[in-house]
């Protein structure tokens, strides 16, 4: 049982590392609603899910 504990944790951990090196956050400046952008697609046009608002961020 300690193991299946320990198992799921690293796993979490993973995703967690594996997501900084694919994708960058950004947070809404109308909302502070947070983004998850690709990185490396150079400047995007994010509009945010919440309130809609429409920005341009460099990932």
């Amino acid at each position: 049982m300690k193991e299946k504990i320990i198992n799921a944790i690293q796993g979490l951990k993973n995703k967690i590392k594996c997501d900084k090196v694919t994708y960058r956050i950004f947070d809404c400046p109308m909302c502070s609603q947070k983004l998850r952008v690709p990185k490396g697609k150079g400047k995007i046009e994010i509009t945010c899910r919440r309130c809609g608002h429409v920005f341009i961020r460099r990932s």
